[in-house]
C-alpha cells in the first residue's frame, strides 16, 4: 500500500469509525459522555489531517506527482470530507435542532450533536444563526459539493472548479460569520476552559472551513483563468 493510500485510508477510518462506536458505548453506560467527546475529537482532528496530507506522501508513488496532481487530488478528497460532514451531522442537526435544545449528557440519543454542543452552545439552545447557516450549507453545498466530485470524475475540470468556486465562497463566508458574531459577543458560548472543547472542537475544526475553501477557490480561479490549448 502506497503511502498515500495509508494516510488516506487510515485517516478515514479514523475520522468516521470513533464516532459511531463511543456513541454506541456512551448509549450503553461503558464509557463517560465527556471522555468519549474527547477522543471522538482527536480522533477526527487527526483523521482529517492524514487525509489531507495523503496526497502529498510518498513521492514518486505512481500517478502523476505534480503539485497540481496533487493538489487537485487533496481537494477532492477535502470535498468528500466536508460532504460527509455537511450530510451526515450537519443536515441532521438542522433537521432536529429543536429537539436538541436543553439535551444534558444523559440524553444518548442526541450524543453525537451534545458532544459538539459542550463546547458551542449554540448548538444546544437552537441559536438561529447556526441553524440557517448549517441548514443552509448542508441543504444547498452538500448537494453541490457531490456534483462538483462528480463532473471531476468525468474530466470536466472547469466546470467543477466554477462550481467548487461557489462552494468555496459559501463556505468560506459561513465560517468568518460563525467566528466572528460569536467573537464579537465575548465567546459567551463557548467553554474556553476546557481545550479539548475550546482548541479542537471549536478552533481547529471549525478553521478547516476557513483554510481550506481559500485554497479551493484559488485553486478554481486557477483553472477558469488559464487559457487552453
Amino acid at each position: 500500500m502506497s503511502g498515500r493510500d495509508l494516510l488516506v485510508r487510515g485517516g478515514a477510518l479514523l475520522a468516521a469509525v470513533p464516532g459511531p462506536v463511543l456513541w454506541g458505548c456512551v448509549a450503553a453506560g461503558l464509557v463517560d459522555p465527556y471522555t468519549a467527546s474527547y477522543v471522538m475529537v482527536v480522533g477526527v482532528v487527526v483523521g482529517f489531517f492524514c487525509v489531507l496530507a495523503g496526497p502529498w506522501a510518498g513521492l514518486g508513488e505512481g500517478r502523476d506527482g505534480s503539485r497540481e496532481a496533487r493538489l487537485l487530488d487533496m481537494l477532492v478528497l477535502w470535498t468528500i470530507m466536508s460532504t460527509c460532514a455537511q450530510l451526515g451531522w450537519e443536515l441532521p442537526f438542522a433537521l432536529l435542532s429543536s429537539w436538541l435544545v436543553g439535551v444534558t449528557e444523559h440524553d444518548t440519543w442526541a450524543w453525537l450533536w451534545w458532544a459538539y454542543g459542550i463546547a458551542d452552545s449554540r448548538y444546544v439552545i437552537a441559536d438561529p444563526f447556526v441553524v440557517v447557516m448549517e441548514g443552509f450549507t448542508s441543504m444547498v453545498g452538500g448537494p453541490l459539493e457531490v456534483w462538483t466530485i462528480l463532473l471531476v470524475r468525468r474530466g470536466n475540470l472547469r466546470k467543477a472548479a466554477l462550481v467548487g468556486l461557489c462552494v468555496a465562497a459559501t463556505q468560506w463566508y459561513g465560517t468568518v460569520l460563525y467566528f466572528g458574531i460569536e467573537l464579537f459577543e465575548g465567546l459567551v458560548h463557548v467553554n474556553t476552559a476546557n481545550p479539548f472543547d475550546f482548541w479542537l472542537k471549536f478552533l481547529v475544526l471549525n478553521a478547516l472551513w476557513l483554510v481550506m475553501p481559500l485554497v479551493q477557490g484559488f485553486a478554481a480561479v486557477t483553472v477558469l483563468t488559464r487559457r487552453e490549448g
